[in-house]
């Protein structure tokens, strides 16, 4: 009997099927993906069959959690980050807000893992403040032309179409506004004449395919804008809490794999004739940061509850990204030093993980940003 008030049964039946799917269809492949800096052709269609890029497969968002905390135990920053911005990022703006067209040309494929998707916002200089955002959208006759630069895509290298926050109405911000003003979002074919596309080396998420995305003079349809013109910015704070608290369970994820690994050596390695899981100090550090993720996990859990039952938890799922990522980087590092010499070793998961977890600090809003938003709900 499952003891959660989360998590039935056929839950837990479901997480076991998560974790022996990953653990032998994806697994074996990982560390190759990371030296190719891209997540495999194989993988997207394997999972398309599975049904796992389906954001509106279940109706219950308790199978997402499990299959986002399971992405993050596999221990690679990377490859997780791929499969959500895809499945729970760029195409979730086309489920909620997209067109019959653009769902039958765009999302269908794509939830069958044969289109992959990117979600392009953060340029040079603009990411937590849309109001700076230099791309455009010109109006001429029938399409609108695109100019501007994106960078820090993640699947950008590799996507079949981008989901792009454009700016398509200059006209001064009005006293006490609040947002962004004449931003839309339009889907753009990756192939589309004018667009070059210009991977980057990033410290850590190697698998995630990050890349920059210039934009000269690139036609697109009228169709192709996701909802009502100049409304972007209002789809990107519906959506920004799906983001927040699903990179934060990932996390989660990840932060239960780091732990595992780090209790495992503890109790392998002898020192003076004994493990090292059996010294106080060690025990004490592992009390704690166990405690710190239990605690944090069941509020990410309660976050996820008010999010699918249609609550507004933008302040909670913003806490859930803070939090998590935040004693991610400390578990890391704590991770990386009890394994002494073998956690430096840089093909070790360890270290891999250390390199990997800044990464989410930044990503989804950098946590300085959410440091606001959580102000500011309770501040106003």
């Amino acid at each position: 009997m499952s003891d959660s008030i989360y998590f039935s049964d056929e839950h837990d039946a479901y997480r076991t099927y998560v974790r022996n799917f990953l653990g032998e269809k994806i697994s074996p492949y990982l560390s190759q993906w990371e030296c190719d800096k891209k997540v495999g052709s194989y993988a997207w269609g394997l999972l398309g069959d599975a049904g796992f890029l389906n954001l509106n497969k279940h109706k219950d968002f308790f199978y997402d959690v499990i299959f986002l905390e399971e992405l993050g135990r596999l221990g690679y920053g990377g490859f997780r980050v791929a499969i959500a911005v895809h499945t729970y990022m760029a195409n979730s703006y086309i489920a909620y807000y997209g067109s019959d067209y653009l769902k039958q040309r765009y999302l269908a494929p794509a939830t069958e893992g044969r289109l992959i998707s990117a979600l392009a916002i953060t340029e040079p200089q603009a990411g937590s403040d849309l109001n700076q955002l230099q791309t455009t959208a010109t109006l001429l006759e029938d399409s609108y032309t695109v100019n501007g630069t994106k960078r820090y895509i993640a699947n950008g290298s590799i996507a079949d179409f981008l989901v792009v926050a454009i700016k398509t109405k200059n006209h001064p911000r009005k006293k006490n506004a609040v947002g962004a003003t004449g931003v839309s979002l339009f889907v753009i074919d990756s192939n589309a004449p004018g667009i070059e596309i210009n991977p980057i080396d990033m410290l850590g998420w190697h698998s995630a395919a990050t890349c920059e995305i210039n934009f000269d003079n690139v036609q697109i349809s009228k169709q192709n804008i996701i909802g009502d013109l100049n409304q972007g910015f209002i789809y990107l704070m519906k959506n920004l809490q799906l983001e927040r608290l699903v990179a934060g369970i990932m996390v989660l994820g990840e932060i239960s794999y780091s732990l595992d690994q780090t209790i495992g050596y503890l109790k392998s390695r002898i020192v003076h004739g004994k493990p090292l899981s059996k010294l106080q100090i060690i025990r004490h550090r592992i009390a704690n940061l166990t405690a710190e993720y239990e605690a944090i996990k069941q509020f990410a859990y309660n976050s996820a509850w008010l999010y699918s039952h249609g609550k507004f938890a933008v302040k909670e799922c913003t806490i859930v990204k803070l939090k998590a990522t935040e004693l991610s980087q400390r578990i890391a590092k704590e991770a990386l030093q009890m394994h002494g010499a073998a956690g430096y070793e840089g093909g070790s998961e360890i270290a891999r993980i250390y390199r990997d977890t800044p990464a989410a600090v930044v990503a989804a809003g950098t946590n300085d940003a959410l440091l606001e938003i959580i102000a500011q709900a309770e501040l106003g």
